[in-house]
């Protein structure tokens, strides 16, 4: 009786482990989810209360842009000069750390195919847009 207890018990944490192992692997992303890694084009941006509108087939050495290809390590530029920085995602928020720059942060947030990245005072908004899904 001990032994059937036994090898009962054995089973069943066998089968739990199947369980989870599969259940794991069964995961996926949603498809539907944009990522921070999208390739992102400029639609707008707003220092200072002033918005200025991106029309296509802009020169985009004179306006901002964002690029994030492998997920944790991020350019920002103002149009001139590119400040290289960190994410790290947080709250679903993306909390952006510039090393050796006169900008001190931003904070990203995707809603549909739309990323837009904000200075801490507020003063500096930048919109962008992906078609990737």
């Amino acid at each position: 009786m001990e032994r059937l207890r036994k090898n009962y018990f054995i089973l069943v944490v066998f089968l739990l482990i199947v369980m989870c192992i599969i259940g794991a692997c069964g995961k996926k992303e949603n498809s539907d989810e944009i990522s921070i890694t999208s390739n992102w084009k400029l639609v707008s941006f707003t220092v200072n209360g002033e918005k200025t509108e991106v029309k296509d087939g802009f020169d985009s050495s004179l306006y901002p842009t964002f690029s994030c290809p492998d997920g944790v390590n991020c350019v920002v530029s103002n149009g001139k000069e590119g400040h290289h920085g960190t994410i790290e995602e947080v709250d679903g928020k993306y909390m952006i750390t510039f090393d050796g720059s006169s900008i001190v942060g931003m904070e990203g947030t995707i809603s549909g195919n739309t990323l837009t990245l904000v200075n801490p005072k507020g003063t500096v908004e930048m919109v962008f847009t992906t078609e990737e899904k």
